[in-house]
Order: structure tokens, then sequence, then C-alpha cells
């Protein structure tokens, strides 16, 4: 039984193998096999289109008659169009001398302009078929087939076959274009005097009603030290120039305004009467000063919390403002529940002295601003910054590090965020240059903005608006703009590549 299924089985499988037209390496076989052709290459690049096979014809198995020819002729065909190409004619012995005759009688046989090669059937011939046609848009589904012209000596076709070579075109892998836009820095102005200053909190506990400082008490001695650190590290640092120190007290609002005033006050002065024997201080302006009950810093506090109620005391500090009624009124919300919480939770952080010193820095050189820059870049100014970034190559982590510290240390500063938004552009960090860039609010135009704006277009694809922006910069003066245009123009005409290969 299995013999009976097996031996058909097997001489189906054969049948089938020997009538595929091509074998493993993709090559065909023409005129019943007598002739083979091998498929190299149908594909577009650019603007024209390959067609690379090699067609080998055997002298001792090819049989046509020495009156007759055998025609190839590539047919290229898609949906949309039709072409055919130059094609390999095979001549019999006699049909041969009849073509060579012709020619030579006719110097311009317009015949020839068909065939691509004419080969005798009698002399082995290997034809590296190898044509170059315009591409055309049509093409881009087309499939190309050989189709066999037998003709006999009058030229009456006797027999004519279509054999499939190629079933598709190769398409030109069209890269995608990334835009290599110029960035444009600016370099600020040096300031004629470097001011500064240098703002610190300080937490001290005090008995009720009083402005005597115990060290003892609580965490008054870390508060304390902390202080005394900060104001040494000034007083000792050799580029700077102490102006002046100023203490300013707050306090809660529990008791009355009049008491908070007179009490934030005083524990301003303890604080500076403490500090000025150990610190030396005496050659230094040194101020003091209440500011009474903290209502700004409460706000904001409570807005930030999870305490149940916070809405309905906001409300009733904004309408009542900052009385002593309206510390009254907040006690009676929900029993006083919300406002023991507060007094708990935020009113210790109200309760503080705030320590400002005021000071003037030198300048630096480039190379000792490299150094500054590690430890103390608020000594230095946009114009030190700018030198340190230019001791590294453009775009490197460090040159983008510089800007970003230069823009936290002057947030407001239209150059520093113009810098740090090119920064931000050149690692196509999108993100944070539009933010940057929305920093700049200025009336009159700046050419650098309408550089990076146009970038940042360009990197958000919106091709119109970054022209704009590259041109006006361009007419400004900003040389970089003429390259972006440039790379704006490549961008668009890859993308119009790619939809066009799409279609």
């Amino acid at each position: 039984m299995n013999k009976r299924l097996y031996i058909p089985l097997l001489a189906a499988l054969s049948a089938t193998l020997s009538s595929l037209p091509c074998d493993a390496q993709g090559q065909r076989t023409l005129y019943n096999g007598q002739i083979s052709v091998l498929p190299s290459e149908l594909s577009q690049k650019g603007d024209s289109l390959y067609v690379k096979m090699e067609f080998d014809v055997p002298v001792k198995d090819l049989k046509i008659s020495s009156r007759r020819s055998l025609t190839l002729i590539p047919v290229l065909e898609g949906a949309n169009g039709r072409m055919t190409l130059p094609a390999v004619q095979v001549n019999g012995k006699n049909r041969h001398k009849a073509y060579l005759r012709s020619r030579a009688l006719e110097k311009n046989n317009e015949a020839d302009e068909e065939l691509y090669a004419v080969v005798r059937s009698d002399n082995r011939s290997v034809v590296r078929y190898n044509y170059e046609v315009p591409y055309q848009e049509w093409m881009k589904d087309a499939r190309l087939d050989i189709v066999e012209d037998l003709c006999g000596c009058a030229g009456t076709n006797k027999s004519s076959m279509r054999n499939r070579v190629f079933d598709n075109v190769t398409l030109e892998n069209i890269d995608i274009y990334i835009p290599q836009p110029q960035l444009s820095y600016i370099r600020p102005k040096a300031e004629a005097v470097k001011k500064r200053n240098e703002i610190k909190d300080v937490y001290l506990d005090f008995q009720i009603g009083s402005a005597v400082i115990f060290k003892t008490l609580n965490n008054n001695a870390a508060e304390l030290e902390s202080i005394e650190t900060m104001l040494r590290e000034i007083r000792a640092d050799k580029n700077i120039q102490v102006q002046g120190i100023r203490f300013k007290g707050f306090a809660s609002p529990d008791g009355s305004v009049a008491s908070n005033l007179r009490l934030s006050d005083l524990r301003a002065r303890s604080m500076m009467n403490y500090l000025l024997p150990r610190l030396a201080l005496k050659d230094t302006s040194v101020k003091a000063e209440g500011g009474g009950e903290d209502w700004e810093s409460l706000k904001q506090l409570l807005e930030a919390s999870d305490i149940k109620g916070k809405d309905q005391l906001l409300d009733i500090i904004h309408q009542c403002g900052t009385t002593d009624a309206c510390e009254q009124k907040m006690k009676t919300i929900a029993g006083g529940a919300p406002y023991r919480q507060m007094a708990k939770e935020i009113y210790p952080k109200l309760r503080r002295t705030i320590c400002s010193v005021d000071y003037t820095v030198r300048g630096f050189t480039a190379e000792e601003a490299c150094e500054i820059i590690k430890t103390r870049p608020q000594q230095l100014d946009l114009n030190e910054m700018y030198m340190v970034a230019n001791q590294y190559e453009q775009g490197s982590p460090e040159f983008n590090e510089v800007f970003e510290i230069a823009v936290r240390m002057f947030p407001e500063d239209v150059n520093a965020n113009l810098n740090a938004a090119a920064s931000a552009l050149v690692r196509r960090d999108a993100v944070s240059a539009e933010k940057y860039l929305s920093n700049v609010r200025v009336r009159s135009r700046i050419p650098e903005y309408d550089n990076s704006m146009g970038v940042l277009s360009l990197l958000k694809g919106e091709y119109d608006k970054a022209e704009q922006y590259f041109e006006a910069a361009r007419q400004a003066g900003v040389e970089t703009a003429t390259t972006n245009l440039e790379e704006l123009a490549k961008k668009r005409e890859n993308e119009a590549a790619i939809l066009k290969q799409k279609r």
C-alpha cells in the first residue's frame, strides 16, 4: 500500500520540479528550455530604470531552422504603462547570412534600433544585457517578461510565447534626510561690576514671646552653625568683596500683628548681635529689621499642602487680608481643625530669619573661569561663561553644560536663554529649546532668535514657518541662516521624493 502511494507521488513531484521556469539561483529558461536567462537587476535608481540579465545561447542544444530567427523581446509592463525594450535576436545559419547582407546594403538599418544583440544559433554566445531607460511613475509596479518571437525567412510569425523574468521593480531605498542646521550664539557683554547676593533662611526656635537665642533649644545649634559657615566662607573667599549683610525676621500669624512685627524685629537683631562678635563683622555694613507676619509664604505653603479645608482658609486670607480678625475667622472653619493642622505643620516654617549678603566679585580669565564654574558658578557673569564654553568643542557635552548652567544662574536673561536654546537645538532637544525661546520677550527682533526659531520649526516639520524665520535671520546678516535655508531645501526635496515613490 505504501509503495503504490509513494511512486505516483514521487513521479508527480519530479514532474513539478522539472516544470519550474527557474532554478535555485533564479535562472529562467526560454525556448523550451534551450536558452537560459539569469536575471540580475530590475531596479529604479534616481531618474533611471536599470535592466540587467544574462542570456546563455548554447550551440549544441539549440534547435532552430537555418532559415528562421528567434527574437527575445523584453517587455516592461505595469498597470498603467507598457514599454518594449531592445531585443536579442538569435539567427539560424542562412538567416544570419541574410541579416549580414541586409546590414551591408543598408547602412542605417532601422531594425537594428530595436535589437540589443544579434547572435548565430550555431555559435555559443553569452549576451550580457545591460540597459537603462528613464524612470516613469507607472514603472513602480511593473514586471518584465521575455516574449519569444519565432519567424520564418519571409518574416511570418510562427509562434510566440511569454516568459516571466522579473516579478517587480526594486525601488530605490530613499534614506530619510536628517538636516544639519547651524546655530548662532551670542557673546554677552561683560558686567562692569559683578554685584551678587546670597540668601539663606535660618529657622531658630524661641521661647514664647521671647527674642533670646538659646543655642541648646531644639535644632538651633545646627541652624546657627550653618549660617556661620556660610558667612565664614564668603568672608574667606579672596575673589569677592562683601558690601553688606542684612537680617530680616518673620513671624507666623498667631498672636497680634503688632506684637509679631515687634517680635520679628527683635529676633532679627538677636541673630545679628549673636553673629557679629563671632565673625568679626565690625568692618561690614550690617542691618537688621522685622518683616512681621509672613502671609505670602503662608498662602504658598497652604496651596501646596494637603490640609482638608485649605480652600476655605485661602478664601478667608484673600478676602479679609492680613489682620488679626482674619486669623480669628480661620479658627472657625470646621471646628478649628484645619487651622490647628495649619498651625502645626506650616506656622513653624514661617518663623525664620533671612540672612542676605551683598558682595561684588572680581573678573576672571578664561582659565580661572573654567575652575570657578565647577564650584561657584554664581560668581561668573555671562561673558565669562561664554569664554568657558568656547574652551570646548561646539556641541560637546561640556559645551552644552556651560549654557545650561548659565540659564540656571540667569533665568530671565535674553542672551542666556538664546544660547541655551541654541545648545538644546544642537542636541535636537526641541522641548527644552522651545521652553528657553518662550522666555525671550523683546520688542525688536533678534536675528539669532529668528535663526533658532527657524531650526526649531524645521525639527517640528513646520517648513513654511522655518523658511520665514531663516529668511528674516539671513536678511539681518546671520550667515548660518543661508546654510539653514539650503538644509531646508534638501529636506523638502527628500520628503517629496519619498512621497512620490509611495504614490
